[in-house]
């Protein structure tokens, strides 16, 4: 089954035997490529609207994996098995996210590996699961359909990790793989803040602040 470039890159970092929940499985292209190729024992793809679940229920029903795939109608992670050990949570906004999994905080307890893809607010994603002493294991950007994404692969330790404004920020191996993708992206990012400081009479006093500040941390990590 072909995968778009930011799912294969989310498939290549679900580790080998894993018990794994995809959160919004939306078509399941993702979910039955891991059990196809044996990624996963076994696999729960959660769906929360009628239309999407109906095509993933078929799409599954034509896999040759279909019997280590179940999938449910449900929202979120309150439903999840209690045998599920990795979490992919993919294609919608770091808000989203931070509020499915403290919803249902408690269905955390058995989960080992969390991989996310937040399209906004990837920093508060990361402050978040850092305070659940999730570690952060690797970190990719993709480039697909003129947007960047940030995929983020986590493991549950112990303890915090130690995470610097920088770290939260633009991640802590991004920040310091720094490839093409990541200078681009911020480098994109810092021209839109200098256009809007040259009209700073318009963003008022706090605004100007916050994007000053954010031009002076790109200007840090590049």
């Amino acid at each position: 089954m072909k995968l778009s470039k930011r799912l294969e890159t989310i498939y290549e970092l679900v580790p080998q035997g894993t018990f794994c929940a995809d959160i919004g499985a939306d078509h399941g292209k993702l979910i039955i490529s891991l059990a196809e190729n044996n990624i996963s024992i076994s696999s729960l793809a959660v769906e929360n609207k009628i239309g999407p679940f109906k095509r993933l229920k078929e799409n599954i029903s034509k896999s040759k994996a279909k019997d280590k795939i179940k999938a449910i109608l449900s929202d979120g992670i309150k439903d999840i098995d209690d045998n599920i050990d990795t979490l992919i949570i993919a294609g919608m906004g770091g808000d989203l996210i931070i509020n499915i999994l403290n919803k249902d905080k408690d269905k955390l307890a058995n989960i080992k590996y969390i991989i996310v893809d937040a399209h906004t607010n990837s920093n508060k994603l990361r402050r978040y699961l850092n305070e659940l002493s999730f570690t952060i294991l690797e970190e990719k950007i993709v480039y697909e359909a003129h947007i960047f994404y940030e995929i983020i692969k986590l493991e549950r330790r112990d303890k915090k990790q130690d995470l610097d404004e920088l770290d939260i920020k633009f991640g802590p191996i991004l920040r310091k793989r720094k490839d093409d993708l990541f200078i681009k992206k911020y480098q994109l990012i810092d021209e839109k803040i200098l256009e809007l400081l040259n009209n700073k009479d318009k963003l008022g006093e706090v605004r100007s602040k916050e994007l000053i500040r954010e031009h002076e941390m790109i200007k840090e990590v590049l």
